[in-house]
């Protein structure tokens, strides 16, 4: 064994340390990246060469030290809530998906850095101006086909004229039986009365009075829907019309039997002409129902109990929302809510074998599989906080410890080079 060789291994052993604090440094320099993932050295040793000894016997003498790479450590990292709402965090496994360039190369990466905001297009992007990868809404993760960029600019919505009406109310059975039916003197030819608002196809809401009338003829009830004639095409202010109209039959047990509509299109003015509009007074036993989850005629006072329909105005968009399962949904002034796509989030078999881009970014590579894209909070894949960021997961006193380790590695490795160089120089100096 040449007294040269304990050279190479101090030699072999301060390069590893070196590369070791190489790593420390870099991951305290990221002790402030948002979504940056540590990383630890990791050595191996090299085996030189096979003696015989005096008895026979062979034996193994190593050649020092080799640094066999640095392993990423993708623990969670603790969050640092920001209100900014395009700002999102992954609590649990999974990665962000985005498209776009990166260094000059084009495709797609992962990221847990979730500094996402809305470009001029109102497309949800990263710093770097990489699309984030979502489903459209509706669609969802069934079909990672259909993954595309999320468009979240929805700034108003549209009107939607009404088309159904639900109304519930508990009638009072010993009701007195009214004249027929006058609309000009509803007050007096109706058991009970309400009323609610009926877009049209400009979104315009427009007050229904709703009568109802006790026939006093095998439980019939008659019902009417009612406007000022100011609302209606060809109509007069102040003299209401009826533009709807049916009857509710009940059982001697109250039960709404079956709910007939005689009449239901109405003509708005300056509106689309005849709107139709279904009316739904509960669960009629001839549709299969049970009769008693709407409508009731019992010896109790009149109320209503659910009135609801499906019209509403045109409305502004005044904020939106990201939910834990990444469905993003915007509100509107109206009212209204409507979802605009799904983030989509993207699992690996073996995160330690993506390869770092740089950038808070990873792609995929043999050794760690192939990405497993889905929704957020299924499938392994972890839930999205909105409003907040993931912080490094960096541990900077566990770098300190580390990097007074190689250190400490390094100045050891120093002494063999310098015990093996006086070694050295005694063997020279043999010859004086």
């Amino acid at each position: 064994m040449s007294i040269l060789s304990s050279l190479y291994n101090g030699a072999s052993g301060m390069l590893a340390q070196s590369a070791g604090i190489t790593v420390i440094g870099d991951n305290i320099a990221n002790i402030n990246t948002i979504g940056f993932k540590a990383s630890r050295g990791t050595f191996s040793d090299v085996l030189g060469l096979t003696v015989t000894n005096g008895g026979g016997q062979p034996t193994q003498i190593g050649l020092g030290v080799r640094f066999a790479g640095a392993e990423q450590v993708f623990t969670q990292g603790s969050f640092a809530n920001t209100g900014q709402v395009t700002d999102m965090a992954i609590d649990g496994e999974g990665f962000f998906v985005v498209r776009g360039q990166h260094r000059g190369q084009s495709g797609q990466f992962y990221t847990r850095a979730g500094t996402f905001h809305l470009d001029q297009n109102n497309v949800l992007v990263n710093r770097e101006n990489m699309q984030v990868m979502g489903f459209p809404p509706g669609v969802g993760a069934a079909s990672t086909t259909a993954m595309g960029p999320l468009q979240l600019g929805a700034q108003t919505m549209p009107p939607r004229a009404t088309d159904k009406v639900e109304l519930s109310a508990a009638l009072d059975s010993r009701a007195a039986t009214p004249p027929a039916f006058n609309v000009l003197d509803a007050a007096a030819t109706s058991s009970a009365s309400s009323s609610l608002p009926v877009y049209d196809s400009l979104g315009a809401a427009h007050n229904m009075q709703i009568y109802f009338r006790n026939t006093g003829v095998n439980g019939t009830w008659e019902w009417y829907g009612a406007m000022d004639g100011a609302e209606l095409q060809g109509g007069l202010a102040g003299t209401p019309q009826v533009v709807a109209r049916g009857t509710m039959v009940f059982t001697n047990t109250g039960a709404l039997a079956q709910q007939t509509t005689a009449q239901n299109t109405i003509q708005f003015k300056a509106a689309a002409p005849n709107q139709v509009v279904n009316f739904d007074f509960g669960d009629a036993i001839a549709q299969g129902g049970t009769g008693q989850k709407g409508s009731t005629a019992v010896a109790q006072s009149t109320s209503i109990k659910r009135s609801a329909q499906d019209g509403y105005a045109a409305g502004e968009f005044t904020q939106m929302t990201i939910g834990g399962n990444g469905v993003v949904t915007a509100a509107f002034s109206n009212g209204q809510r409507q979802d605009l796509g799904q983030i989509a989030v993207a699992g690996f078999s073996a995160e330690q074998g993506l390869r770092r881009e740089g950038g808070t970014l990873w792609s995929s590579a043999p050794e760690s599989g192939e990405a497993v894209i889905g929704a957020a909070g299924s499938s392994g894949h972890g839930q999205i906080i909105s409003g907040a960021l993931e912080l490094s997961n960096v541990d900077l006193a566990d770098q300190f410890v580390q990097m007074i380790a190689y250190q400490r590695g390094f100045q050891a490795n120093s002494k063999t080079i310098q015990t093996s160089d006086d070694n050295y120089v005694t063997l020279v100096q043999l010859r004086r």
